[in-house]
Parts: C-alpha cells; sequence; structure tokens
C-alpha cells in the first residue's frame, strides 16, 4: 500500500469533470457525471459504458482478478466473458474499513476500443485526484 485514500468524504462521480473523463476514456459522454455513491456513464464513438464507486471487494473478485497496480496501490483487474473490464484498486489496508476499493469499469459495447485499457486510465486518473486518508 504506497498511499491509502480516503474512501468517504466525496462523490467519486464529479472527481472529474465531463471533460477530463472524455479525454481519459475517449468518446463523447451522453450524460454528466453525477451520482450518490457511484455513477454508470455512457459514451457514444466509441459506444462505451463507464462505471465508478467506491465499494468492498469480496474474496471472490480478489481471487479471479489479475493483481497489479495503481499509484503502488494493490489492485485486481476483472474481465468478465463480454469483455468488460474492471480494475478494482485498493484504497486502504485497514482491516476495519468495509468500504476500501476504487472500481473503476469499462464496456467497449461498439466501435472498438480496449476495455481494460480505458479502465486502467480511468481508475488512474481518479486515484490522483482522491484524497489522501
Amino acid at each position: 500500500m504506497a498511499t491509502r485514500k480516503a474512501t468517504d468524504g466525496y462523490e467519486v462521480c464529479t472527481l472529474l469533470s465531463k471533460d477530463e473523463l472524455q479525454r481519459v476514456v475517449g468518446g463523447t459522454f451522453t450524460n454528466d457525471p453525477a451520482g450518490s455513491g457511484f455513477c454508470i456513464l455512457q459514451t457514444k464513438d466509441p459506444y462505451q459504458v463507464v462505471s465508478l464507486i467506491v465499494t468492498v471487494l469480496d474474496d471472490e473478485t480478489k481471487a479471479k482478478g489479475e493483481q497489479t497496480t495503481v499509484g503502488g496501490n494493490t489492485a485486481y483487474q476483472v474481465v468478465d466473458e463480454d469483455g468488460a473490464c474492471d480494475l478494482h484498486v485498493m484504497l486502504t489496508d485497514d482491516p476495519k474499513a468495509f468500504i476500501n476499493t476504487l472500481d473503476a469499469g469499462v464496456a467497449v459495447i461498439s466501435g472498438g476500443g480496449d476495455a481494460c485499457e480505458g479502465a486502467r486510465k480511468l481508475a488512474e486518473a481518479v486515484f490522483a485526484k482522491l484524497p489522501n486518508a
């Protein structure tokens, strides 16, 4: 754990502006980043579904994920059978913390693009904006 990040006290969906999100994952967002604890966004050209949530990392996700790092913190990349990619980045190693992970997800529906590359760029950009714990 290189940097402990806060797990509450902010709205994860508004840490990046719509313009910043478009630069990070590509495409043109069809809705504004907003939400209460999580958000699901869509882009066109390419058509993608993008999600952000600060949540708990369960053992099943950890077991099926490929371990990597984001910002020096342990992360788990999970790709589903349809090619959607989620990157779960550990925010704290406090065993008492229920909420402990940033989940950045991208599913490319049409128009090309690499879902895991998008998820990584999204996770890195949001992680950099998260307040330190």
